[in-house]
């Protein structure tokens, strides 16, 4: 049989052997929470990181369209010069009608496929005829005097019309404004 001093010493060994076990084992579950804390924190960082990056990525290729877009300015400004010689040459109702049939057909055709090469480069015409006086998109380069009051400060002659370009103006239209006789 084992003696009481032989069973204290294998308790004390024992007891001994369950602290350095629970020693090692808060020692093992802190750095596991650490190492937790750590993985969270460099997720959070990866997670910022990556909409960053698609946030940078879609604002690039909004520029890169946006810059697509008016690279092509000076070359539809050119194609609006020759979208307002049509305008004129199609006003003159009188002396167009004097013009032969399969001429003026063909004239019209023409003009009907610059204005959808323009409408398809984003080009859209402002025909501002009958609207309100508006600067921001209309440029005033007369006065026409009126005595109807739905007239007053409208558009009642557009010279030239106005064009956005994606949605931005980058011509103003050419108008003349009603004013209200008194």
């Amino acid at each position: 049989m084992k003696k009481d001093e032989d069973l204290k010493f294998e308790s004390s060994e024992e007891e001994l052997g369950n602290a350095k076990l629970g020693g090692e084992l808060k020692r093992l579950r802190d750095k596991l929470k650490e190492s937790e804390f750590k993985a969270a924190e460099y997720l959070a960082g990866w997670q910022r990181a990556k909409a960053d990056y698609l946030n940078l990525k879609r604002e690039e290729d909004e520029a890169k369209n946006e810059l697509a877009a008016f690279a092509k300015k000076p070359i539809l400004l050119e194609l609006i010069h020759l979208a307002d010689t049509f305008d004129l040459a199609l006003s003159n109702k009188e002396s167009w009608q004097n013009v032969p049939e399969n001429w003026r057909q063909g004239v019209e055709y023409i003009n009907k496929e610059l204005l959808a090469i323009l409408e398809r480069n984003g080009l859209v015409p402002i025909d501002p005829l009958g609207l309100i006086f508006n600067p921001e998109e209309h440029h005033s380069v007369g006065i026409l005097e009126t005595t109807d009051l739905n007239e007053d400060n409208k558009v009642i002659q557009v010279l030239k019309k106005g064009y956005r370009l994606n949605g931005q103006l980058i011509r103003a239209a050419q108008v003349k404004v009603g004013e209200l006789k008194a």
